[in-house]
């Protein structure tokens, strides 16, 4: 029998693989769960998700490995790719779906996918206010199940909504029209004040400019009157 001896190398190397095999233990079992519900690629149900969530918040699908259509390995390192060639889906509809439930919680996200209420529905639902959001996430029609009245709902307050938003829109530029307008007529009020004052400060009485000219008036009046008398003489 042969005996197998082991360099310090190789046995570095078999404890680093070992280390790896056991950090990468929990995403391998939670893709096993996935896969055990045979939803890939489609990433719908509430327990899928909520296991993608975990796998994106651990970034455990660092180092994992998938080959290709062409035999090629690929090293998943990032969760685009996790997505791509692991979930078999596209990154944007995944985390649309996450936010989705994070948002609307699990009660109304499976009662969604049960009515099949489209992407866009959601996301309309997503823009509208809280209160608006909770009359929808709590109605009746989601209750019942009914698709078309909770589509309808959604679309009303979307309208509600938008007048809102246009009604304070113009609120807006009413004010600022107005407040643009006080402004030119304040401008136009300073100026003629500031006219007036330049004209006030013009004919502005100086009783020292009336004293020389009263003064130089009598000088003139005198010396006439002096040529006048001298005439005489």
């Amino acid at each position: 029998m042969t005996d197998t001896h082991i360099t310090p190398e190789q046995e570095k190397a078999l404890i680093e693989g070992k280390d790896i095999l056991a950090s990468k233990q929990s995403v391998l079992l939670q893709l096993g769960q996935i896969q055990a519900f045979n939803f890939i690629g489609k990433l719908v149900n509430v327990t899928e998700l909520k296991l993608a969530q975990q796998l994106k918040d651990s970034k455990e699908y660092k180092g994992l490995v998938h080959q290709d259509e062409d035999g090629n390995v690929v090293t998943i390192t990032t969760w685009e790719e996790c997505c791509k060639y692991i979930l078999k889906e596209k990154r944007r509809n995944v985390d649309n779906r996450l936010i989705n439930l994070q948002q609307f919680g699990e009660e109304f996200f499976e009662a969604a996918q049960n009515m099949k209420l489209g992407y866009n529905d959601l996301r309309v639902l997503r823009q509208l206010p809280e209160d608006d959001q909770a009359l929808v996430i709590e109605s009746e029609a989601v209750e019942a199940g009914d698709k078309d009245a909770v589509k309808q709902l959604i679309d009303d307050l979307k309208a509600k909504h938008k007048k809102e938003v246009d009604d304070l829109r113009q609120e807006v530029l009413a004010s600022d029209a107005m407040l643009r307008a006080n402004r030119k007529l304040n401008d136009e009020n300073v100026m003629e004040n500031q006219q007036l004052k330049e004209q006030l400060h013009q004919r502005k009485f100086s009783p020292e400019k009336w004293k020389g000219d009263v003064k130089d008036f009598f000088a003139v009046n005198a010396k006439a009157n002096t040529q006048i008398l001298e005439g005489f003489s």
